[in-house]
Protein backbone atom coordinates (compact mmCIF):
# COMPACT_ATOMS: atom_id res chain seq x y z
CA UNK A 1 0.00 0.00 0.00
CA UNK A 2 1.23 3.56 -0.67
CA UNK A 3 0.06 7.43 0.14
CA UNK A 4 -1.97 7.15 -3.29
CA UNK A 5 -4.45 4.79 -1.47
CA UNK A 6 -5.07 7.05 2.06
CA UNK A 7 -8.09 9.85 1.61
CA UNK A 8 -9.97 11.47 4.23
CA UNK A 9 -13.88 12.64 4.72
CA UNK A 10 -14.68 15.16 7.08
CA UNK A 11 -18.56 16.13 7.51
CA UNK A 12 -20.78 17.68 10.11
CA UNK A 13 -24.21 16.76 10.15
CA UNK A 14 -27.08 19.24 10.64
CA UNK A 15 -29.13 17.18 12.49
CA UNK A 16 -26.31 16.39 14.94
CA UNK A 17 -24.56 20.81 15.80
CA UNK A 18 -21.03 20.27 17.27
CA UNK A 19 -20.40 16.91 16.17
CA UNK A 20 -17.73 16.79 13.85
CA UNK A 21 -17.35 13.32 11.35
CA UNK A 22 -14.40 11.47 9.97
CA UNK A 23 -14.41 8.61 7.72
CA UNK A 24 -10.35 8.24 6.46
CA UNK A 25 -7.98 5.57 5.52
CA UNK A 26 -4.70 6.25 6.73
CA UNK A 27 -1.39 3.95 5.27
CA UNK A 28 1.60 6.07 6.12
CA UNK A 29 0.49 8.89 7.09
CA UNK A 30 1.50 10.12 10.88
CA UNK A 31 0.03 12.80 12.94
CA UNK A 32 2.15 15.06 15.21
CA UNK A 33 1.42 14.29 19.02
CA UNK A 34 -1.84 16.72 19.41
CA UNK A 35 -4.30 16.66 21.53
CA UNK A 36 -8.58 17.44 20.82
CA UNK A 37 -11.08 18.65 22.80
CA UNK A 38 -13.56 16.16 23.90
CA UNK A 39 -13.64 12.48 22.53
CA UNK A 40 -13.62 10.09 19.41
CA UNK A 41 -15.62 7.09 19.16
CA UNK A 42 -15.58 4.71 16.12
CA UNK A 43 -14.53 0.78 15.72
CA UNK A 44 -11.63 -1.21 16.19
CA UNK A 45 -10.08 -3.49 14.59
CA UNK A 46 -12.20 -6.68 15.52
CA UNK A 47 -15.20 -4.57 14.87
CA UNK A 48 -16.12 -4.14 18.51
CA UNK A 49 -16.54 0.18 19.53
CA UNK A 50 -13.51 2.09 20.82
CA UNK A 51 -14.26 5.44 22.85
CA UNK A 52 -10.98 7.35 23.71
CA UNK A 53 -10.61 11.09 25.54
CA UNK A 54 -7.24 12.37 25.93
CA UNK A 55 -6.10 10.62 28.25
CA UNK A 56 -7.40 6.51 28.07
CA UNK A 57 -8.93 4.13 25.66
CA UNK A 58 -12.41 2.74 26.43
CA UNK A 59 -14.14 -0.95 25.62
CA UNK A 60 -12.41 -3.21 22.98
CA UNK A 61 -11.15 -6.39 24.29
CA UNK A 62 -10.49 -7.07 28.25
Amino acid sequence: MNAAEEWARHWQYPGLPGLDLLRARYVSHSFARHSHEGQERGPGPYGEERARTYKNVEGGPP
